[in-house]
C-alpha cells in the first residue's frame, strides 16, 4: 500500500471511531480513462482530472474528504445520507463535472463517470476490502439502470446467479437452447428489408419456456470465453437458415452476425467462419461480421489484416455501436468497413438535444465521404425516422420498424414485406 493510500486510510478510521454521523465511501472512476489518453493524450486527461477535483472539492462539506488514487480514479469520503438523496447529490456533481471538462476542451469526446458507494460501518475495516467491495459495485454497474450504485450484500447473490448460468451454458448449447432472433434492418433507398441482426435468446428448457436476454450472461461469457463457441453456434445457425431459405427457391438477404473482439487472439478465426459458411453451401455474401467499436484497441494490426482475409473472402464487415465509447472518424479511415451502425445513444439524444441533430448530420456526412454505408440502430419514434431519412441514413433498425424475432416470424414478415413491394 502506497503512503497516500495508507494516509488515507488511517483518515477514515479516525472519522468513523470520532464522530456520531454516518459515512459513506464514494468511488469516481472515469469510464476508459486509458483510451481517453490514448486518443487524446494527458493533457486532455489532466483537464478532466482538474475538472474532477474542482467540482467535488467546491461540492464538498465539513467533514468529508477526497482522495485522488492515481490516473481517473477517485475516492471521496462523505456524510451519509438517505440514498435517494446522495444520488440526486452525486448526479449533480457527475453532470457538473463533464460540463467544465467539456468546456474545457475544443473538441467533442463522450465521456462517462462509473459511481458507486459503500455505507461504512466498521472504523477497522481495511481500504484494500472497501476498494474490492466498491470494484464489484463498479463491475455489476452497466448491467443495472441505477446512475450511483451501492454495495449491498444482495450484491453478492449476483455472484450465486452468475455461477449458475455457467453450470448451464454447455448444456444449454448442446440442447440448442439459444435461439437465433432476428432484427429486419430497412433500406431507405429501396424502401424495403435490406438484411437483418441475428441477436441471441436463451430459452430455457422449462415449462414456462423463460427467455434469457443477453444482458443476463453475455458478460459472463465474454469473461470465460464461451462467447466464441455462442459465435459460432449463431453463425452456423444463421447459415442454415440462409441454405433452407434459398433451397426453397427465395432470394435471401444478408444477416449480420456480431463476433466478440475475444476471436481477435485466435489465429484460425477467419479459417473457422469460412469452413462454417462453406459447410453450409451459401455465398460468403449474405454474411456480415459485425464487430463492436472497443475491438479497434485490441489489436489494431491484427484487426486490419481480419477484415482484408474476410474481404477476400466475399463478407461484407461492419462496426456496431460507432459513437458509443471511443471511436472516432479518424478511426474508420484506417479501418476498411463496408458498414457503420450509429449507436442509440445518437437517436436518444436527438430527442433530449436539438444539437444532436446537427451532429448526426455531419457524422453521417463524412461516413458517407469515405465511403461507408450508415445504418442507425434503436430507432423507435417517427421523429427519428424522419430525421434519419431527412439526412440521407441508408438504413434503420429498430423497434419503430420491427422488433427482434423468431426465425419463422422473420420469414412470414420477409414475405409479407415482398408481397407489398411486388
Amino acid at each position: 500500500m502506497c503512503k497516500k493510500s495508507y494516509l488515507f486510510e488511517k483518515q477514515i478510521q479516525r472519522v468513523l471511531k470520532r464522530s456520531i454521523r454516518r459515512y459513506v465511501l464514494m468511488k469516481i472512476e472515469v469510464d476508459q480513462f486509458d483510451v481517453l489518453l490514448a486518443l487524446h493524450g494527458w493533457k486532455c486527461g489532466n483537464l478532466l482530472i482538474q475538472s474532477i477535483h474542482k467540482t467535488i472539492n467546491k461540492n464538498k462539506k465539513r467533514g468529508e474528504f477526497l482522495y485522488h488514487q492515481y490516473g481517473g480514479k477517485f475516492y471521496f469520503l462523505c456524510i451519509y445520507q438517505e440514498q435517494a438523496i446522495l444520488c440526486k447529490r452525486f448526479m449533480h456533481i457527475k453532470h457538473q463535472i463533464i460540463q467544465n471538462f467539456l468546456s474545457m476542451i475544443a473538441s467533442y469526446y463522450s465521456v462517462d463517470l462509473i459511481i458507486t458507494g459503500y455505507l461504512l460501518k466498521d472504523p477497522n475495516e481495511t481500504m484494500l476490502s472497501i476498494c474490492a467491495k466498491l470494484d464489484y459495485a463498479s463491475l455489476k454497474k452497466d448491467k443495472r439502470k441505477e446512475e450511483v450504485l451501492f454495495y449491498q450484500n444482495v450484491l453478492l447473490q449476483n455472484l450465486i446467479a452468475d455461477k449458475m448460468i455457467e453450470n448451464k451454458m454447455i448444456s444449454a448449447l448442446k440442447n440448442q437452447h439459444y435461439q437465433v432472433y432476428l432484427q429486419p434492418k430497412y433500406d431507405f433507398v429501396k424502401g424495403s428489408i435490406i438484411g437483418a441482426e441475428a441477436l441471441v435468446r436463451w430459452i430455457e428448457n422449462t415449462e414456462q419456456c423463460r427467455i434469457i436476454y443477453p444482458k443476463e450472461f453475455i458478460h459472463i461469457f465474454e469473461a470465460n470465453g464461451f462467447i466464441i463457441d455462442l459465435d459460432y453456434y449463431m453463425l452456423d445457425c444463421c447459415c442454415k437458415w440462409i441454405h433452407s431459405w434459398l433451397e426453397q427457391g427465395y432470394e435471401p438477404i444478408t444477416i449480420s452476425v456480431n463476433f466478440s473482439r475475444k476471436h481477435l487472439y485466435k489465429e484460425d478465426f477467419v479459417e473457422q467462419i469460412r469452413k462454417i459458411v462453406e459447410t453450409n453451401q451459401i455465398p460468403f455474401q449474405y454474411i456480415e461480421v459485425e464487430f463492436t467499436e472497443d475491438t479497434y484497441f485490441s489489436d489494431v494490426h491484427t484487426f486490419v489484416d481480419v477484415i482484408r482475409q474476410l474481404h477476400q473472402l466475399g463478407f461484407i464487415v461492419s462496426l456496431d455501436d460507432f459513437g458509443k465509447r471511443f471511436a472516432t472518424l479518424s478511426n474508420l479511415m484506417n479501418l476498411p468497413f463496408d458498414v457503420v451502425k450509429l449507436d442509440k445513444s445518437f437517436t436518444d439524444g436527438y430527442l433530449a438535444n436539438t444539437k444532436t441533430e446537427l451532429l448526426i448530420a455531419n457524422i453521417i456526412h463524412m461516413i458517407h465521404d469515405l465511403g461507408v454505408k450508415v445504418i442507425a440502430e434503436g430507432v423507435e419514434t417517427r421523429e427519428q425516422w424522419d430525421m434519419l431519412k431527412r439526412y440521407q441514413c441508408d438504413m434503420v433498425q429498430g423497434f419503430y420498424y420491427a422488433k427482434p424475432m423468431k426465425i419463422e416470424d422473420f420469414e412470414n414478415f420477409l414475405l409479407q414485406e415482398q408481397l407489398i413491394n411486388g
